[in-house]
């Protein structure tokens, strides 16, 4: 979004640049120059290009695995289906070393996901600082769910 404004600044710059107050505008002409004439009223409408909104990417469903409910840069925790505890992974899939090991409800961020690996729909995320990667479920049960809050 920044650089949505960002861009928009710069092309209100330009605009006003190639504007010239008649009090600086030599009336004396140059040899071997085409003179430009340029209006000197100011502009009650300033054109400029539309810029693209980003929007939300397709949405990925890896095989065998439950439909994808996390959202990007929204919160989720881990379901409190049963008691057994969520590894957080260095990398998106099983091979990948055990960073920590979530408890049921403990709450995260969803960074970037799903990346498809192992039979997981996994989700990289932010927790407590620590980032890494989580699987969203397997084709029987959710590990994972979103976190809304009003």
């Amino acid at each position: 979004m920044r650089w949505i404004v960002l861009v928009i600044v710069l092309q209100l710059v330009l605009v006003a640049c190639t504007f010239e107050s008649p009090d600086t505008v030599s009336s004396t002409p140059v040899t071997g120059v085409t003179p430009i004439v340029m209006s000197t009223a100011t502009p009650s409408i300033i054109e400029t290009t539309p810029i693209p909104l980003i929007t939300a990417r397709d949405p990925v469903n890896c095989p065998n695995t439950p439909e994808s409910r996390l959202i990007i840069q929204d919160r989720g925790r881990v379901t409190d289906n049963n008691d057994e505890t969520l590894n957080l992974r260095n990398g998106p899939g099983t091979s990948f070393d055990i960073l920590l090991a979530l408890d049921p409800l403990e709450q995260f961020i969803v960074i970037d996901g799903p990346t498809c690996a192992d039979g997981f729909a996994w989700f990289r995320v932010r927790y407590f600082g620590r980032i890494g990667w989580i699987a969203e479920g397997d084709a029987e049960e959710y590990y994972v769910e979103p976190y809304l809050t009003g």
